[in-house]
């Protein structure tokens, strides 16, 4: 029974109390008849706490029942598609994301089963980074602690792991899209004295591009451009010096590619490939 001319506190378990602030101006009401502030009220308080898994393939928290739309594993992270099913996630695409829950059962294609919606979940398998955040992966039903950097791939915080295989599963409801922002990478290589030497790791295929030499390597001041818009492996060269000349040269700058550019040296062990030049490069996309 609590006094309402009282501030007093219920134990509701062993973590967690609830207070009870002074009540001594308020009517209450039972259903039946109003109660005097000098009156008792009983109240009945159940407090529940989510407990960290103990074991293998345990977990704690919020959870449905959902019809798989493909057979899936304890810690399958899924998404839910248009036909109303459970699909493993994908950050490779919009169409299969964001992550909304993750199976901790062995269900069946188009059978119904148990999903996490939000809680703590355990598997031995796991080797997280601990208070590293988990991200959807380009990997169907993965999860990762790197965030995906393709061209088109979706960014989506789904939870972060508290032990090395246990994770507080908490999905964000959106995700972000990196190829819908400004790429920009620079970098450096070395010519090999070749017509086609291939410069991969940029990441996605510039729009625009600078080569220049390294400062260290040549005391020849050019610098290369080309715009995807260029007819043919056409490149714009400039001269850095009095009086300077620009000049539109082919088999210099042979392609804007998916992952990066080719480059020629002319036949002529020429820039901006000549052997052992450093160069430097812009490249934007």
């Amino acid at each position: 029974m609590i006094d309402p001319n009282a501030s007093e506190t219920i134990d509701g378990d062993s973590t967690y109390t609830i207070t009870i602030e002074n009540m001594a101006t308020q009517i209450f009401s039972d259903g039946s008849n109003l109660l005097r502030s000098s009156d008792t009220v009983g109240l009945s308080v159940d407090v529940q706490t989510l407990s960290i898994p103990i074991s293998d393939h345990d977990y704690n928290g919020i959870s449905t029942t959902l019809t798989a739309g493909e057979n899936l594993v304890f810690g399958n992270f899924c998404y839910l598609k248009s036909d109303g099913k459970m699909w493993k996630a994908d950050a490779d695409a919009s169409t299969t994301t964001p992550c909304v829950a993750m199976a901790v059962a062995t269900i069946t294609a188009d059978a119904d089963g148990l999903f996490l919606i939000n809680g703590f979940a355990r598997d031995d398998t796991w080797t997280w980074t601990v208070g590293g955040r988990l991200y959807t992966s380009t990997t169907d039903g993965a999860v990762t602690q790197t965030a995906p950097t393709g061209v088109g791939d979706e960014i989506q915080i789904v939870g972060i792991a508290t032990h090395a295989d246990r994770v507080l599963f908490n999905p964000d409801g959106y995700s972000i899209n990196p190829g819908t922002s400004a790429k920009i990478k620079t970098g450096t290589y070395t010519g090999d004295g070749t017509t086609a030497k291939a410069i991969t790791g940029v990441g996605f295929t510039p729009k625009y591009l600078k080569i220049w030499i390294h400062p260290t390597s040549s005391t020849t001041n050019e610098i290369f451009e080309k715009l995807d818009q260029d007819w043919a492996d056409f490149t714009v060269k400039h001269w850095i010096q009095a009086g300077a000349e620009h000049y539109s040269y082919a088999n210099q700058i042979n392609s804007l590619d998916a992952d990066g550019f080719t480059v020629d040296d002319n036949g002529l062990n020429d820039d901006p490939n000549a052997l052992g030049i450093v160069y430097d490069y812009l490249a934007l996309g």
